[in-house]
């Protein structure tokens, strides 16, 4: 009874920064629509250094923008990162590019629904990094819910593979790029102590766009698009989802948790699927929609037994 009455009170004394979580998930799910559009051009690696630089370009004029008009700021301000936080945002920038190179990957040989849905267990794998470097122990409702992620990902894996031997390729690489997610967002949980929602997107970026820039070069890629179309895509990628998203996303984690914040990331495949079925004409069958279904429905549930123990702490504590 207490858990159901914390997590309704949370909703109710923030129902301004609830609805700006649901608005970010709703703009993330257009990235994969933007990777895909993009890849008819250009190389995943190439799509993932434009996604930061472009981000990195429209942030440092935000913030000459800024200083030339003086637009009184609280803690919007550009902080420098402290030299104990350095590594931190070095090791951000990794598991964001990453994470974006592998998402970029998988779209070349999965559908989106399927990346999609891969890409929304990252609840499991934080709770795993839990149990390994935490000790924290599992409940019987996470081992339920895993059991469920798992029928439900063999089920999308055999329809894939029905359709094309490299399917599953595209849908590990969502896996992994789930993964990485799951470990940048401990990361930015901690960063978001100390440092302000768009510190924390600026130095990501512009760490991102430094280390991707020679792996760009040595494998011969071009730097950017070259018709109209595909700009417009990168620029929406970048902006949408890369800035805007990720600073409502980032900002959020000031007043919740990160493994709360993901619950409604589960909102992420279903708006994908509806998003790409929309613009690209991705027929979703019967069998895969299901599968999505028993997925989503797995990670809501080993991701609800651990968030709803630590909301339940926290609440006790501030009792």
């Amino acid at each position: 009874m207490l858990r159901s009455n914390w997590q309704i009170s949370s909703v109710k004394q923030f129902p301004l920064e609830i609805i700006l979580i649901i608005v970010g998930v709703f703009l993330l799910s257009f990235s994969h629509l933007f990777v895909r559009f993009s890849e008819q051009e250009i190389s995943p690696v190439t799509i993932t250094f434009d996604r930061f630089f472009v981000s990195t370009a429209i942030l440092t004029l935000g913030y000459f923008v800024q200083s030339l008009i003086k637009f009184p700021v609280a803690e919007s301000s550009l902080q420098r990162p402290t030299r104990q936080a350095i590594p931190l945002f070095i090791i951000s920038s990794i598991l964001g590019s990453l994470t974006a190179g592998l998402l970029a990957l998988s779209l070349l040989y999965t559908s989106i629904a399927n990346a999609s849905t891969f890409c929304s267990c990252t609840p499991i794998f934080a709770t795993l990094g839990g149990w390994l470097f935490l000790k924290q122990n599992f409940s019987g409702r996470f081992l339920l819910g895993m059991a469920i992620v798992i029928c439900g990902s063999i089920l999308i894996s055999i329809e894939g593979f029905q359709e094309s031997s490299l399917t599953w390729i595209g849908d590990l690489l969502a896996l992994l790029s789930a993964l990485t997610y799951a470990a940048n967002y401990l990361v930015r949980e901690k960063l978001r102590a100390d440092f302000s929602s768009d510190t924390i997107l600026y130095w990501y970026c512009l760490c991102s766009s430094l280390l991707l820039f020679p792996i760009t070069l040595v494998m011969g890629d071009q730097f950017f698009p070259r018709t109209l179309p595909v700009w417009l895509a990168i620029i929406g990628l970048s902006l949408f989802c890369q800035i805007i998203a990720q600073m409502l996303i980032i900002n959020s984690l000031k007043k919740f948790s990160s493994g709360y914040i993901t619950l409604f990331q589960k909102l992420g495949p279903i708006i994908s699927a509806c998003l790409a079925w929309l613009f690209f004409g991705e027929v979703i069958s019967l069998l895969n929609g299901l599968s999505v279904g028993i997925v989503v429905l797995g990670i809501y549930l080993a991701s609800t037994s651990q968030v709803s123990k630590s909301e339940e702490k926290a609440h006790e504590t501030t009792a």
